[in-house]
């Protein structure tokens, strides 16, 4: 009996790579909302699209079609389902080189489904859940918290309008490598997505 319980518990697959992501893509309509100021202020606009990041770094990508097929069992099995997601608060993260400042959705119901989907993935691929994560989408970096550059920024994206959607697919990011003019350049595009939120 012990060992039948043993097979059936998934594999631990690693969630090291930065090369992959699985997150939450609003919908397009509303990308030139965010897109109007990430395209000034966010360092990662030309390569993510807008996004609230549910796992990253994800698996490896050989291992993607497997985590796939994972997820979306995990999903539907936990009945992860009609998940609104209301974009309409502002904060920052303050770090030691910049200040990350970003939209999230500050109703404790809404917030605490979208940790219960990220727990879903993250046992999907063997792992616990973690406790440190907080639903975000990156608006833009500034360099003081005290100068007026940041200050406007925050103001601004305080004054983008409140966004409101049903999360009905997880998206799967690859990062694709390419060169420009002789540069490397990369871009995280969508490899897939999971369909079993809704």
């Amino acid at each position: 009996m012990a060992a039948e319980e043993a097979v059936s518990q998934p594999s631990t697959m690693a969630v090291d790579s930065h090369d992959t992501a699985i997150c939450i893509i609003p919908p397009k309509h509303l990308w030139p909302m965010y897109d109007s100021l990430r395209s000034l202020y966010d360092k990662a606009y030309e390569k993510w699209p807008p996004h609230l990041n549910l796992v990253y770094p994800f698996v490896r990508v050989e291992n993607l079609p497997r985590a796939a097929s994972l997820v979306a069992s995990q999903i539907q099995d936990a009945s992860l389902h009609a998940i609104q997601v209301r974009l309409n608060a502002v904060d920052v993260f303050p770090r030691k080189n910049d200040n990350t400042i970003f939209v999230y959705d500050d109703d404790e119901e809404r917030a605490s489904r979208v940790q219960q989907l990220r727990n879903a993935v993250l046992r999907a691929l063997g792992h616990t859940s973690s406790t440190n994560y907080r639903m975000h989408m990156t608006i833009g970096q500034s360099q003081h918290l005290n100068s007026a550059p940041h200050k406007f920024l925050l103001d601004k994206s305080a004054l983008l309008p409140e966004a409101e959607w049903t999360i009905d697919r997880l998206y799967i990011l690859t990062r694709e490598r390419m060169q420009i003019d002789g540069n490397a350049f990369s871009q995280m595009k969508i490899w897939g997505t999971s369909k079993s939120c809704h």
